[in-house]
């Protein structure tokens, strides 16, 4: 599922995380979880001792220990970018 930053819109798509992932990852889009991708422009923080991520919106996703690093290092770029 797609869910846009609006909270309202949703879109369903058949392709594995995996690739929408690979497809994404030039937008700025960071795999933060087995089952969660998201675009760096709506993330405020990343909460690394609640292993969360907080968007800009106040929303909140878990975040995987597995990634953290990875997370830390994509939001750290992308901020220095913008």
């Amino acid at each position: 599922m797609y869910h846009f930053a609006n909270n309202k819109d949703t879109i369903a798509v058949r392709d594995s995380i995996g690739e929408i992932e690979e497809a994404y990852r030039k937008f700025d889009f960071i795999r933060v979880h087995k089952k969660y991708i998201v675009n760096l422009k709506y993330v405020f923080n990343i909460s690394r001792s609640n292993e969360t991520v907080i968007f800009k919106s106040g929303s909140v996703l878990p975040m995987s220990r597995g990634y953290k690093n990875e997370v830390d290092d994509a939001l750290t770029e992308y901020l220095r970018r913008k």
